[in-house]
Formats: structure tokens, C-alpha cells, sequence
């Protein structure tokens, strides 16, 4: 197949999961034997070479949730447009999958429905509910705007420039989002967009992967564990403030073997919140705050000896929680979100209830005192790191559905 990927960032220029995801993705289709191109925005970061492919960096983005002036919105719409058509035109894409389209014009998915065009929706976080609702070039014709902005409005209106305007660069609802074939990170995701009012209720979850290279191949072995490691940004949905107390709570019983290196940023009043905590609970030595880059942490999982995930908020997939289980890290976590999709207390992790330091710490007794249970649970998630989230399998699943979105639409009669 000729598959087109369209989203608004591919690396080396990743912000995100999702793109990184789609890189995977793309590397294990074309091994598959088909022809990829990529058609993403310019965004780029200095000083970091494009190598990439077959990628098109040529739209636009408009990250502002706020309408702005007409001719800026209007012509990041024209240019878009135009990037579509030329990629599609120099190789018509057998199906084109819709990765996150957060900051790009709403109006590309209506032009690829107009032409007859299969594609796929691959819903990795919540774009769909969040984004395209606030695209700025549709807002602009409903929001309340300025009196200079209202005028021009008004008057495209009175001249029917609008009519031709909307038919060129559509504007239609959310809920009128043609998503017949999609696929989701989880069941939780999905069922958060079918709560915003889309009709996916029977699309298929195919959760996150990944890479060979993120795979170690000899594991460590723990006699007991004793380094922990927690990794996400630092505030209130992803709860470090738990996993602190956890440490405070096993030093209060004497049990001072244990330390906490704790990965990620965040605003910089909740980062000292943090610190003046590990301060006043004198856990100085066996707290630490640091820094490193996905990269970096891919190949520090394995010197830990334990991970733990304490995040409140439902994340879409937790990615972090995959590379422990690669690293055959047991994994210490809450069951929000998709977490409780993936992971099985007592069979290939340790649970505890989300906010409770007590259970957290508990969690982590459990695991010190039981090698046996190290090492099931450790095996446990190993088995089906490989069975359901290693690269080769998600993108063999998301080629079936490519391929039966291809014979649907020529069934239909393309």
C-alpha cells in the first residue's frame, strides 16, 4: 500500500509520545513492504538535523486557542490546503492515517472526506475531544470577536465570500467528524471521546509500542530492590508527592536502604513545593530530583531496581510503564486510566489505591521481602510486553485495519 501519514509533529522534532509512536509505526510498515510519506508542520528545534525520509514538512501550525485576526487564519487554511493537495496529487496515497492533529487546520480532514480518500484515525491522546473543537479558523466563525473582526465577517457574509470560503475550507461541527475507521490508545481514551459526543464506540484499542532498540537484552538480576525510580512531569496528575511520602514512610519504619530518583519538570512552584518537602522531611539522601531526555531514559531503566507510577490522572497510555516493563522493572502503580487496562495487581505488578502513600510503601515492602514475587510479576509483564506491545505486533494490527479500510472502500465503490 501507498500510506500517507498526516500530524503535526514527527521527529527528530517530537514533543510528544504520539509522534514517537508513529515513528515506530511508519519504520514497521515499511519493513512490511509499504510505501510510506509523512506530511507534517515545520515546526522545528535548532541545531537538530533532519534525517527522516520522505517527510514533508510544509504546514502550518496555530497553537492559540483564541480566534485571531482574518488574513493570518485564512492564509494558514490556504497553505495547508495546498500542502495537502500537493503531497496527494504527486502520490495518491491508498489510505492516509490521521495521527494527532492538535495546532493543524481542521479543514485537511474534510478535504481528504471530499475527495474519497480512506483513512484511518489513529488516536493516541485526546485530540479529537480537546483540539479540533478549538480549531481557530472554525471559532472565528461563531466566537465572539472584536468589532473590526466582526465587520469583515459580517461582510463576507453579505458577499457570499463565506459560502465559497467554507466549501474550500470547511468548517463543519465535530460531531459530523467522519471517523468510520479509527483506533485507540485504550479503552479509557475511547470512551472519553464517545463521552464527547463521536461515534466510536466499536473502534478497535491498540495500545502503545515499543521499539526493538528499547528492548534490553540481558536483564538484571535484583537480589533486592532498593533503587526506585519514578519518571513524569512534576504535578498534581501525576502525584510525586506520593512516592515521596512512600520513601518517608519506609525510612519511619527503619527501613533507610531505600532511595527515590525522581525524572521530570513541571511549573516551578510545584517543583519547589517538592524540594522544600524532601528538605523539611530531611529525605535529602534519599530523594533526588533530576533531568534527562526520553532518549537518555531509555537506557536508564535498567539501573534501577524498581519503578513506580502514582499517577491520579487517567492518562490516555502510560508509555513509562512499558519501558519498566522491558527493563523487567517491577512495577509499583495505580490502576487509573489505562493502567488498569494493562496491568494485573498481584500478577504483573503491585497495585495500590491512587493517593495512598501507605499502600505505595506497603507495595514496595512486599516486593523487597519476596524474590519469587520479583520475579513472577518481572516475567509476567516480559511476556506481554512481547505478545501485545513490541512494534512488530501493534503495527501488524494496524495494518489489518489499513487493509480493511482499503477493501471497504473499494467495496463501496471507490
Amino acid at each position: 500500500m501507498k500510506l500517507l501519514h498526516l500530524g503535526n509533529h514527527y521527529p527528530p522534532y517530537a514533543i510528544g509520545q504520539s509522534e514517537r509512536q508513529c515513528r515506530l509505526v511508519v519504520n514497521e510498515l515499511t519493513a512490511r513492504g509499504h510505501f510510506n510519506r509523512i506530511l507534517t508542520s515545520n515546526y522545528t528545534i535548532p541545531d537538530v538535523p533532519d534525517r527522516e525520509r520522505l517527510v514533508t514538512r510544509r504546514l502550518r501550525l496555530n497553537t492559540s486557542n483564541v480566534p485571531g485576526p482574518y488574513s493570518p487564519l485564512v492564509w494558514t487554511e490556504r497553505v495547508n490546503r495546498r500542502a495537502l493537495l500537493d503531497e496527494i496529487e504527486e502520490v495518491p496515497p491508498d489510505v492516509v492515517l490521521i495521527w494527532s492533529m492538535s495546532g493543524l487546520s481542521n479543514s485537511l480532514i474534510w478535504e481528504l472526506h471530499a475527495r474519497r480518500i480512506p483513512m484511518v484515525f489513529a488516536v493516541l491522546d485526546h485530540w479529537p475531544r480537546q483540539r479540533l473543537r478549538e480549531d481557530p479558523w472554525m471559532r472565528w466563525w461563531s466566537a465572539a470577536l472584536p468589532f473590526p473582526q466582526r465587520a469583515i465577517r459580517r461582510l463576507l457574509r453579505m458577499t457570499f465570500v463565506a459560502q465559497w470560503l467554507h466549501r474550500r475550507y470547511p468548517i463543519d461541527p465535530i460531531l459530523q467528524l467522519p471517523m468510520r475507521h479509527a483506533f485507540f490508545a485504550s479503552r479509557a481514551l475511547r470512551e472519553s471521546i464517545r463521552v464527547a459526543g463521536l461515534p466510536v464506540a466499536d473502534a478497535p484499542v491498540i495500545p502503545y509500542c515499543i521499539g526493538r532498540d528499547e528492548i534490553p537484552g540481558q536483564p538484571q538480576r535484583r537480589d533486592e530492590p532498593r533503587r526506585l525510580l519514578w519518571i513524569g512531569k512534576l504535578d498534581t496528575d501525576r502525584d510525586p508527592m506520593t512516592a515521596v511520602q512512600a520513601i518517608q514512610e519506609l525510612r519511619h519504619h527503619g527501613q533507610h536502604q531505600f532511595t527515590l530518583d525522581m525524572f521530570g519538570r513541571g511549573e516551578p512552584v510545584f517543583e519547589s513545593r517538592i524540594h522544600d518537602y524532601v528538605r523539611e522531611a530531611q529525605l535529602g539522601g534519599a530523594v533526588t530530583l533530576r533531568h534527562a531526555s526520553v532518549e537518555e531514559m531509555v537506557s536508564l531503566f535498567p539501573t534501577y531496581d524498581l519503578f513506580l507510577y502514582t499517577a491520579r490522572y487517567p492518562e490516555p497510555f502510560p508509555i513509562v510503564v512499558l519501558r519498566a516493563m522491558a527493563a523487567r522493572l517491577p512495577v509499583v502503580s495505580t490502576l487509573e486510566g489505562a493502567c488498569g487496562e494493562i496491568l494485573r495487581n498481584g500478577e504483573n505488578c503491585q497495585a495500590f489505591r491512587t493517593g495512598d502513600h501507605i499502600g505505595c510503601a506497603t507495595a514496595v515492602r512486599s516486593l523487597a521481602a519476596d524474590r519469587e514475587l520479583v520475579d513472577r510479576i518481572t516475567d509476567s509483564a516480559y511476556r506481554q510486553l512481547l505478545d501485545e506491545h513490541s512494534a512488530v505486533v501493534v503495527a501488524g494490527r494496524i495494518e489489518r485495519i489499513l487493509q480493511q479500510t482499503l477493501r471497504d472502500q473499494e467495496s463501496s465503490g471507490r
